[in-house]
């Protein structure tokens, strides 16, 4: 999200400046793939150490339960759950990528400095981001009111 808030105020500094909406438009959607490829990989560093922390305290929950099959039973437990986190961090990272980069490919200017746009591929790009701040608001919403509860 905030990603996207710092690409629109890219693209309004462009068109202040006097560029073209089409040049924009491109360098902000250029803008926002690179943060969201940055942060990704920046992401991906701490989704490993959830995972692997996810092992490890399933085993260790498990083995102070019930011993060595705890244990077993424990990484098991905590093998899927890393797997569930590991998967919708890999579906968060594939659309909000994806979606930048529909954007960005939706427009091409050709040598005349003519700006050609496939209104597909940016509506798909526009609903995949649009689906990806939705998710984050909802999970923001959602993880507040489990706080709240506590």
């Amino acid at each position: 999200m905030f990603g996207l808030i710092l690409a629109v105020i890219c693209m309004i500094i462009m068109l202040i400046s006097g560029q073209a909406f089409p040049q924009a438009f491109l360098g902000a959607t250029d803008f926002l793939f690179w943060w969201y490829v940055v942060t990704s990989i920046i992401s991906a560093v701490f989704m490993v150490l959830l995972a692997l922390g996810l092992l490890g305290a399933g085993s260790v929950i498990g083995g102070l339960a019930k011993g060595v099959q705890g244990a077993v039973a424990g990484f098991f437990v905590g093998g899927a759950l890393a797997v569930w986190a590991v998967i919708i961090f890999i579906v968060s990272c594939a659309m909000s990528i994806g979606g930048a980069y529909l954007l960005h490919s939706s427009v091409a200017i050709n040598s005349a400095g003519i700006a050609q746009w496939n209104f597909p591929i940016l509506i798909v790009g526009m609903f995949i981001i649009a689906i990806k701040v939705i998710w984050q608001m909802v999970e923001s919403v959602s993880s507040k009111k489990d706080f709240d509860k506590q």
